[in-house]
Formats: structure tokens, C-alpha cells, sequence
């Protein structure tokens, strides 16, 4: 597995990108590097590419502890962020609405699209 964070500070966007068979154990320690770059600013948002990866090792609490460690390191410094997940299968769509469950009554907005560029679209239309 493969979790690789490509930060553009002039866009504010953080495109994150999945690739392989991914683990609940990998989640927290991809993303503790990614807030912890000092590229990395809060209120950044992400776009998270797993239409290239293996889901089926993920659960809902290792879901549930990457939406943990997403709030502890923005919670009171950046409402209102935008996550779009792009997602393009059956176990990709289900995960992304597992994940984006976590996060109706916090601070992160998180969408689902099926293209990356409808994404980038999205974003600039904000």
C-alpha cells in the first residue's frame, strides 16, 4: 500500500492518493506525516484519489480513527474544510460514505465524485 500527499500551498489543496491493497493500520501514520509536513496548513482542502486501490482491508473503526486524528489536528483552526473522495466503485462509494458519516456534525464538509477533474472543479467554483 501506498499513501502519498501532493500538497499545492498556493491552491490550499492537499491531493492525497491511494494506491494498493490499504490497511487500517496505515491510515493513521500516512496521514500524522501529512499534518505534520510543514507545507501543511489548516483549513487546506483535500482531494483523495482511491479509484487505484484495494479497500477491502479498511473497517469502520480504522475509518473512524482516521476521522479522529483529522479532527484533532484541525478542530478550532480551519471549519468548514472541503474532503471530496473520488471514488469510482462499489467498495470505493461505500467507504467514502462510511468516512463522510463521520463527518455531518463536525467541522468537515466531505463530498464523493467519481472524476478527479469534476473535483478540481468543484473547488474552484467555491
Amino acid at each position: 500500500m501506498t499513501i502519498l500527499h501532493a500538497i499545492d500551498e498556493e491552491k490550499g489543496i492537499v491531493l492525497t492518493t491511494w494506491v494498493g491493497d490499504v490497511k487500517d493500520s496505515e491510515l493513521t501514520p500516512a496521514y500524522t506525516k501529512l499534518y505534520e509536513d510543514k507545507k501543511w496548513k489548516p483549513g487546506f482542502h483535500e482531494i483523495v484519489d482511491m479509484r487505484n486501490a484495494g479497500l477491502s482491508y479498511i473497517s469502520e473503526s480504522g475509518l473512524h480513527e482516521l476521522h479522529m486524528l483529522v479532527r484533532n489536528y484541525t478542530e478550532g483552526k480551519c471549519d468548514g474544510f472541503k474532503s471530496i473522495l473520488i471514488a469510482s466503485d462499489e467498495i470505493a462509494q461505500e467507504i467514502a460514505n462510511k468516512y463522510q458519516s463521520f463527518s455531518e456534525d463536525v467541522l468537515e464538509e466531505v463530498w464523493v465524485f467519481e472524476d478527479l477533474q469534476e473535483a478540481y472543479k468543484f473547488l474552484r467554483n467555491l
